[in-house]
């Protein structure tokens, strides 16, 4: 172990330690696992297992030692933690997401088990997570191959450990080895619960554990109980809604890198269109260049104009490249060959090539770009020093990287037709780096940015857990407006391929420090950070923090002040996914004037109009606000009227229900903002009629109980309109009511009980009513009597105002 560093800890298990390490002379981190030598069979096991498996889902084993206390395993670092804490950090995780780790999941256990391994103890806490946030399966000390009995291996291992003693079988006893082998029962087939051994079966049972713990967030077994499908198929139904919404055309806008004026200033060139030439005399002209090239370059010496005269034609090749039916036929032709292999003239010799590719709408299989990237990878290598050169090859090699990229997205062949070394992105992600030309900094940027913007492989390689800090601190420490927009630009299509890097910058940086760029005044900034927060919550992973932060609330509230369509549609998609998140922040929405923008940009962008496609876009992401709007609304009017049940007829609520209380009656500002909004008056006509018969009852429960205490304070009589706040009170409930009180009167009990109770209440303090009861003869009867007043009553409130 002494070829080692150790470095902090970063993980704890049963008698082991897990350690961050480094080899010495390299700058590869590893993660080392210390354990105590009682432990040997277990590792020993593991070791046999993982030592040949290679795969992208499967935890990577290097070595491992022994000393004279301790065994020490060398694997590959995962600095995402394991799944099991994912989940519980959480608490579930959305459709989407579970989808997407299933693949890997599948993957590997797929991959395992064709090599003849059955994993046996498959747990969340066994499963492990990398940067880009990748699962990898980490632990097979349980394991077993196909066929074989684990019992056997760990009897054999513990004999050969152990010495001659009297204690020697008490050890290797086969219920003790039962008892190591054994795994978690949570995750158990019934089978192997019974007794029966592990199989493939039994992995397969104890992956749908995980998915299912994934999904609902506790384990299969201790809890059986199973969500609402209901609530299921909505949050499953508005996350497929979001998605594609998330990126519009104007998010993966490219400009080329080679002559790019915002990045550096170069002369103008005439067009010289040679498509008109047919086949043959394309033909003679290929040949009439490619044999000055050779000739030239045989020549040497012997021809004092060669040198000359190489250059002109390699002038005259930058100036016909720029045609882009041109630049795709000279790309397919043997030019482009002959091209890579000059040695004179190298920056023109580049610049041929990057406006080829820059060019060309088409790439054939056979045409040598992998050549190409690997000798300008080894250029810029060889030449990192020299700025001007690096401001020659860089556009180059970045519109080769752009040009495969797009063609892999066309022929739609996932594995690649193209293999681009690992160099060439080492060399592009040191070219980020501080201390770099700002032009330098500037065509790094603007290639991750045109690569990043394709659903390809390619874009992979600059994933990196360096590549959002370094793209932040060029949008934050430069001056030039257009290297900023393409720093963002560049990290917003990275966060595309994987939410993690913009988690990076905010980990690294705060999210305080990000909420202050928001309110930059260039719109494309604007448009790129809350794109990047739209993927960063949708994707599910560490958005717990951003759905709490009120000041990431109110600055996203802030933006749908801006005058971009598309900055207001991205805001509120946004705050849509904060709200499905946390209902709570629906209040604080509503007073910052969420229903005055809504009801702004629903006048802007009516169906009916002829709209642009961002006006399109905006009533997309307004459509979805306003229906998860509306589907919360019955939910805290339930949570409301529950508060307000549990607390009748006592006169002094408990510090549960006052604090209950204090959490449910605020948001009845939240209703009373909808419910007088124009957005929702298909919303208010439906309440009136289709509440829950429960929530009735506790209303004319509470209502009666409420102007009975109102009225009993003040017995002035009625002599003018407006001389008591008690005649505000009936008048509203005389209109509002008294209209639908057959209705009531004819319903099951106990509604008509309260009904009568609130109309008893209201006939008692009535003076017209009292004058009567006085004047009335006594030979009628109490019955009579009674109902008389009740018409008379009802007369007087349906005619006459108060």
């Amino acid at each position: 172990m002494e070829n080692f560093i150790l470095y902090e800890e970063i993980g704890r298990g049963n008698r082991s330690v897990v350690y961050k390490g480094r080899r010495k002379g390299s700058i590869h981190f590893v993660a080392i696992i210390c354990s105590d030598k009682s432990k040997r069979p277990e590792l020993t096991n593991h070791v046999r297992l993982a030592h040949d498996i290679k795969h992208d889902n499967v935890v990577s084993f290097y070595e491992w030692y022994e000393t004279s206390n301790h065994l020490w395993l060398v694997v590959e670092m995962c600095t995402g933690g394991s799944l099991a804490a994912l989940v519980a950090q959480d608490e579930c995780l959305s459709e989407e997401v579970v989808r997407e780790f299933s693949i890997d999941l599948m993957k590997g256990l797929k991959y395992i088990h064709d090599s003849g391994i059955v994993v046996s103890d498959l747990t969340p806490a066994k499963i492990l997570l990398d940067g880009p946030g990748t699962l990898k399966y980490s632990n097979f000390c349980l394991a077993k191959a196909q066929g074989e009995s684990l019992e056997e291996f760990f009897s054999l291992v513990m004999a050969e450990e152990m010495g001659a003693g009297d204690s020697k079988e008490n050890i290797i006893s086969p219920q003790n080895i039962k008892n190591r082998i054994k795994g978690s029962p949570v995750y158990c087939a019934p089978e192997v619960l019974r007794g029966a051994d592990t199989s493939v079966c039994s992995d397969l049972w104890a992956l749908g554990c995980i998915l299912y713990e994934m999904f609902t967030g506790y384990p299969f077994q201790l809890n059986p109980q199973l969500l609402p499908y209901v609530m299921v198929e909505e949050q499953g139904d508005m996350s497929a809604c979001i998605k594609p919404l998330l990126y519009t055309d104007s998010d993966f806008t490219v400009t080329p890198i080679m002559d790019n004026p915002k990045v550096k200033r170069t002369s103008g060139f005439e067009h010289i269109r040679l498509s008109c030439l047919n086949s043959e005399d394309w033909s003679q002209f290929l040949q009439q260049v490619c044999g000055v090239l050779e000739s030239v370059d045989r020549a040497g010496s012997a021809n004092a104009t060669a040198p000359r005269t190489k250059l002109n034609l390699l002038c005259y090749l930058c100036t016909v490249c720029n045609h882009r039916e041109t630049a795709t036929r000279l790309i397919h032709s043997p030019l482009a060959f002959n091209c890579s292999n000059l040695c004179f003239r190298r920056s023109k010799v580049m610049r041929v090539i990057g406006l080829m590719a820059s060019h060309c709408t088409e790439l054939r299989d056979n045409v040598p770009v992998t050549e190409a990237v690997a000798m300008f990878t080894e250029l810029i290598r060889e030449n990192f020093r020299s700025s001007k050169l690096k401001q020659c090859l860089i556009p180059p090699l970045g519109e080769l990287l752009y040009l495969i990229a797009t063609q892999e997205e066309k022929k739609e062949r996932p594995g690649g037709l193209w293999v681009v070394p690992a160099a060439a992105y080492t060399v592009l992600m040191r070219c980020l780096r501080e201390g770099e030309e700002l032009v330098v900094n500037h065509m790094a940027a603007k290639t991750i940015e045109n690569v990043c913007s394709r659903e390809s492989q390619y874009a992979q390689g600059f994933i990196t857990a360096e590549v959002g800090p370094a793209l932040w601190y060029l949008f934050t420490h430069s001056t030039v407006d257009a290297l900023r927009v393409s720093a963002i630009s560049a990290l917003c299509k990275i966060t595309r391929q994987s939410a993690g890097a913009f988690q990076s910058v905010i980990d690294k940086v705060g999210l305080p420090s990000i909420l202050s760029c928001l309110v930059s005044g260039i719109s494309r900034v604007q448009q790129h950070m809350l794109t990047m927060f739209a993927a960063m919550l949708a994707s599910g992973v560490h958005s717990h923090r951003l759905v709490q932060d009120r000041d990431f609330v109110m600055k996203i509230i802030r933006s749908l002040e801006s005058p971009s369509s598309v900055i207001r549609a991205k805001a509120f998609l946004v705050l849509l996914q904060v709200l499905m998140n946390n209902r709570e922040m629906l209040l604080l929405c509503c007073n910052s004037r969420l229903v005055m923008y809504i009801e702004r940009d629903v006048r802007k962008a009516t169906p009916g109009k002829e709209q642009q496609s961002s006006n399109e876009y905006l009533s997309n992401c307004l459509a979805l606000l306003i229906r998860h709007t509306v589907h919360e609304l019955p939910a805290i009017l339930d949570d409301i009227l529950s508060v307000l049940g549990s607390i009748v007829g006592r006169k002094h609520p408990s510090p549960t229900q006052s604090r209950q209380l204090k959490q449910s009656l605020p948001m009845m500002a939240v209703v009373l903002h909808l419910l007088t909004s124009q957005v929702c008056v298909c919303v208010r006509s439906c309440y009136i009629y289709l509440f829950a018969m429960e929530w009735r009852i506790v209303s004319l429960r509470v209502l009666s109980e409420i102007t009975l205490l109102l009225l009993s304070q003040d017995e002035r009589e009625w002599e003018g309109e407006g001389i008591s706040s008690n005649t505000r009170l009936l008048t509203l409930i005389s209109e509002a009511l008294l209209p639908q009180y057959e209705t009531l009167l004819l319903e099951p009990d106990p509604v008509p009980v309260y009904a009568l109770k609130l109309l008893v209440s209201l006939t008692e303090h009535s003076s017209p009513i009292k004058i009567l009861d006085k004047y009335t003869p006594n030979i009628i009867s109490d019955t009579r009597q009674k109902i008389v007043l009740r018409h008379f009553f009802l007369m007087c409130f349906c005619t006459q105002p108060y």
